[in-house]
């Protein structure tokens, strides 16, 4: 559930600075909504395999000799 609601805010922010670009006229909506999926799909990968090895479920391999 805590990870919902951190990638949630995450989403929220990059909106909110979205919107101030789409604004000034910097970017597209469109360019705003490819970053956002973008960014928060990268977070949710990283988090997970994060998650995973912390708890023991990933071990690394050791390294060849």
């Amino acid at each position: 559930m805590l990870k919902d609601t951190i990638l949630g805010q995450i989403r929220h922010y990059l909106s909110t600075a979205g919107g101030g670009l789409i604004g000034a006229g910097i970017v597209t909506e469109s360019d705003v909504n490819t970053v956002i999926g973008a960014v928060v799909t990268v977070v949710g990968i990283i988090w997970s395999a994060l998650d995973k090895y912390l708890s023991g479920r990933i071990r690394p391999t050791p390294p060849q000799q």
